[in-house]
């Protein structure tokens, strides 16, 4: 049986790789009989998800993967311009080799999902880039703005994004792993206001209609996994 931990992980993954897309519903009694749980530990889980503000809770409607409005989608792409601006400027001073390291073979997973078309898997590694660099900044509370933010920024991008291209992120990326490399803050904080402009900018101002979801075959396999 899973953890309410891994509960509140799976799903939080599944919504942040776009399996579960904005507005999905996430009926209390369909997930406890997925997850095998009792009720009252899915409506705690669902509760906790909804603090995220990844799930909206709604009373007599139940609860749903958010879907952000416009207004929001700009708040998160402000944030993050400021945020992640210092982030990586602190990133240049204080990274290891051991982190510089992995954030090269994280390069190469991109372009490995990227080249298999794994749009699950190049969702998550383009959302944990930036998460690795604010671990490089090695100061807690940044790191936990910016996980945030991340996950609202999956939930952006799967709601009102043009292309599901992630070749010039990728190229991007590069360009802030070598301005690391010569810990030149300048140039790296010019790179990631650049980037996240570009990807704010491949947002369209219709969202997009989903087709309903079938839960169980999405997060069975999820479950899999994590029992293994």
């Amino acid at each position: 049986m899973l953890l309410d931990d891994q509960l509140f992980s799976l799903l939080l993954t599944a919504i942040s790789e776009h399996r579960l897309p904005p507005g999905t519903r996430l009926p209390e009694e369909t997930l406890s009989k997925i997850f095998k749980v009792s009720r009252e530990r899915m409506r705690k889980v669902l509760l906790r998800l909804s603090e995220t503000r990844c799930v909206q809770l709604t009373p007599n409607v139940g609860a749903r993967v958010a879907a952000p409005s416009l207004k929001e989608v700009e708040d998160i792409f402000q944030a993050r311009m400021l945020i992640e601006s210092e982030t990586v400027a602190l990133a240049c001073k204080r990274w290891t080799e051991s982190q510089l390291a992995a954030l090269e073979m994280h390069l190469q997973q991109e372009a490995a999902a990227r080249k298999a078309q794994n749009l699950p898997e190049q969702v998550r590694l383009t959302g944990l880039f930036h998460i690795r660099i604010a671990e490089m900044a090695d100061n807690s509370f940044l790191l936990r703005f910016i996980t945030e933010l991340v996950w609202h920024t999956a939930l952006a991008v799967a709601l009102y994004e043009l292309s599901g291209d992630t070749e010039c992120t990728e190229l991007e990326h590069q360009d802030l792993l070598v301005a690391l490399r010569k810990r030149d803050a300048k140039e790296a904080v010019s790179i990631m206001q650049e980037h996240l402009q570009h990807v704010q900018a491949s947002l369209s101002d219709q969202a997009r209609v989903f087709p309903k979801v079938n839960l169980q075959e999405i997060l069975s396999p999820l479950v899999m996994a994590q029992l293994k």
